[in-house]
């Protein structure tokens, strides 16, 4: 946050869902700047699949934290969600293996000791399971929907700005996108394939209409 801030942000966005259920809070006392924090997609899910089971994918700090226990109790939904920790597959892209056959494996080990008959919806709730988004629809077939949290947290951002009258008033000037790193290389990958995967869903979506 030191380092951010020091790059003179307007905002800055908690991309995980285990750091905000950590520190958002601390974070929001200390710094005077808008923070957003992540929060699984469990709302939008539930309203989509009514009276089905929701799989939510999470770290097991993330499952465990009172954060994610409010939520549930708020929106009435305890006994509709099956938590699922998966810390496999964490491990699997901080290696930067986001696709191939160890992926599948493991995907389909963890969906297999879930009965799916009567689940609707599966949930990422963690910002490293967007790689495996389309593995998993391929799993089911695209018969089940896969939700991340993703649009609500840009939504919450871009509100955040308009209320605080921090938007960009040009329209047509274009922004940059700058990576810092504190790991190694591999994550600067990771993040220029992720920020392609995100691009190429919104053209498709242009495409469509």
């Amino acid at each position: 946050m030191k380092f951010l801030t020091g790059k003179n942000v307007k905002a800055v966005v908690t991309a995980c869902n285990s750091a905000t259920s950590a520190a958002i809070n601390y974070l929001r006392e200390k710094y005077n700047i808008i923070v957003i924090g992540m929060e699984p997609a469990v709302k939008p899910a539930a309203e989509s699949v009514a009276n089905k089971k929701i799989v939510l994918m999470a770290t097991e700090i993330t499952l465990k934290e009172k954060k994610l226990d409010n939520l549930l109790t708020d929106l009435n939904l305890r006994d509709n969600i099956i938590k699922l920790a998966t810390p496999e597959l964490i491990g699997l892209v901080e290696k930067g293996e986001i696709s191939g056959k160890n992926v599948t494996i493991q995907l389909e080990k963890y969906f297999n000791n879930i009965d799916m008959k009567n689940v609707g919806a599966v949930v990422l709730g963690c910002t490293h399971f967007v790689f495996f988004k389309r593995k998993i629809d391929k799993i089911f077939n695209n018969k089940i929907t896969v939700f991340d949290g993703n649009y609500g947290t840009s939504k919450h951002l871009k509100n955040s700005l308009i209320k605080t009258n921090l938007v960009n008033p040009n329209k047509k000037q274009t922004g940059n996108v700058e990576f810092f790193n504190s790991g190694n290389n591999s994550f600067v990958k990771l993040s220029e394939e992720l920020l392609n995967t995100l691009l190429s869903h919104e053209k498709r979506k242009i495409i469509k209409g």
